[in-house]
């Protein structure tokens, strides 16, 4: 349809939505039925044309927003570096800072294994939903019950990542 009036068509060219046509009637006349066919305009098939070009439009543009926003959560939920920029976010508006080199190791554990991709997107989903606020307290409670716990296992890693990251510093210097 949308190459028929880019092209020029002429309405009565196209097949689409027809608006003029052949109806078939029945006329009682003094007890005797007449059967005509005349020629009928349907003008609600030039409404319905516009129309249907403009859903046609609107839905290709939701549907391209669709598939841009897609792509941009499994981007988003899927980088790690994204997913600790926007768990830092919410910890700071909980006013929860993380300063020292033992907080920032059980953070990445916290936002890697604890929370995670799948975590991520349930915040995010929370977060738009219910606000920042909302998002800012549940990710603060979690850091509160889950630090402890991180703490316990990753002592034993804690020293065997700092030697690491000593080693690496010193390398690349």
């Amino acid at each position: 349809m949308l190459s028929d009036v880019v092209a020029g068509r002429d309405w009565f060219e196209t097949g689409h939505f027809p608006r003029v046509t052949m109806c078939d009637l029945e006329v009682r006349q003094l007890g005797n039925i007449h059967r005509w066919s005349i020629q009928c305009v349907l003008m609600i098939n030039l409404f319905n044309e516009k129309i249907y070009i403009f859903l046609w439009w609107w839905f290709l543009i939701v549907t391209l927003i669709t598939i841009q926003n897609f792509i941009y959560w499994l981007v988003v939920s899927s980088i790690g570096y994204f997913r600790q920029t926007f768990l830092k976010r919410l910890l700071n508006g909980c006013h929860i800072d993380i300063q020292s080199r033992e907080d920032e190791i059980l953070f990445n554990r916290f936002a890697n294994d604890f929370v995670g991709s799948d975590g991520v997107i349930v915040l995010r989903l929370l977060t738009r939903n219910a606000g920042e606020l909302a998002g800012s307290c549940v990710v603060g409670a979690l850091w509160n019950m889950s630090k402890d716990g991180l703490k316990g296992r990753s002592l034993s890693s804690y020293r065997t990542a700092t030697s690491a990251d000593e080693n690496y510093s010193a390398y690349h210097d």
